[in-house]
């Protein structure tokens, strides 16, 4: 799939009316209200937002972005223009702000929370919406490829360890678990 594009579409839950977005290359797809926030291939990985309706499409931020949240009015992401901090910017392109020194590959917003897995250890932290209140949850090498947070567990998929390399640990660090 050397020159494949991945394009966004709506649909209805019943099948009908899809509708193509953009013919942007895009991932990262965040939807919230009116708007559709994503990661634009085509466009040095920056973020774009686009109204659902397939108008007022536009770049949001010119930062080079390999992960993207859109919680509460606000829009997390991995800035690989900045060594791959993490950042937050208001959701009207305002107060745009470092929140971590540290190295992110991967990001998930829940709450007022930002778990993460440092790009440095390869080791899950998190760190407050604000940037305060850092904490290391696993220091043990792990490698996450997919994360999703329900209730009191973090469920990821990874490369390390035993087939078939989907694990869930607590939100507080301990527990961790093979998940078949």
């Amino acid at each position: 799939m050397e020159n494949a594009t991945i394009k966004r579409f709506k649909i209805r839950t019943d099948g009908s009316n899809r509708t193509q977005l953009n013919n942007d290359s895009s991932r990262g797809l965040n939807v919230t209200g009116e708007w559709v926030y994503y990661i634009n291939k085509d466009d040095g990985d920056k973020i774009y937002k686009i109204k659902t309706d397939g108008s007022s499409r536009n770049a949001f931020n010119f930062d080079k972005t390999s992960d993207l949240n859109v919680v509460d009015g606000w829009v997390y992401f991995i800035n690989d223009s900045d060594e791959k901090r993490i950042y937050k910017i208001k959701e009207d392109g305002s107060d745009r702000t470092c929140l971590t020194e540290e190295p992110a590959m991967i990001i998930i917003v829940v709450e007022d929370w930002i778990y993460y897995w440092s790009n440095d250890t390869s080791y899950l932290n998190k760190v407050s919406t604000d940037g305060s209140n850092f904490a290391s949850l696993y220091d043990e090498f792990d490698i996450p490829l997919r994360i999703s947070i329900v209730g009191e567990w973090i469920y990821y998929h990874s490369p390390i360890g035993s087939w078939p390399y989907n694990y869930k640990i607590k939100i507080d660090g301990t527990q961790r678990q093979l998940v078949y």
